[in-house]
């Protein structure tokens, strides 16, 4: 519920505060389920050039009931997804929100998610700016031989 209202409280700020700092997101996807499967996930790289560090605080989006920021780690051998309340994005380095690490769970879809759709979704940080994505939804069997897909739609 905090992140929400943090969230909420942050929208009117938006415009000033994505002008203060360069936070570019690459390589999104969101990986299409089988018919009925009602969680999915969402990857994508995020690009800080600037100075100071953020944090993603929140993710918005209408694709799904719930949608929570996750971290995979592994604990006495035996890999354990858990909700975190923020990423670190880092100045001038790379987050990466990917398979087995960092990522945004899509609990409770409201629809099937078919490769080629696109979902919006909005990213929250702690100074209030935001990122607004259009991402596609992409089949992961068609994901290439190096774990990524490259090109696609870049924000910032």
């Amino acid at each position: 519920m905090r992140k929400l209202l943090l969230a909420l409280l942050c929208l009117p700020l938006s415009a000033l505060a994505c002008a203060l700092h360069e936070v570019h997101v690459h390589d999104a996807y969101v990986r299409a389920t089988p018919p009925g499967q009602l969680n999915s996930a969402a990857y994508m790289q995020i690009h800080n050039s600037d100075k100071h560090d953020y944090r993603l605080v929140a993710v918005v989006s209408k694709a799904a009931r719930l949608v929570q920021m996750h971290n995979v780690e592994e604990k006495d051998g035996v890999a354990r997804m858990e909700q975190v309340d923020f990423i670190e994005i880092a100045a001038n380095e790379n987050t990466d929100l990917k398979p087995g690490g960092y990522h945004i769970m899509l609990v409770d879809l409201v629809q099937d998610l078919e490769p080629g759709d696109e979902l919006d979704f909005t990213l929250v940080y702690n100074d209030g700016s935001r990122t607004e994505l259009v991402v596609p939804v992409r089949d992961i069997r068609d994901m290439p031989e190096d774990g990524e897909f490259h090109g696609g739609h870049d924000h910032h």
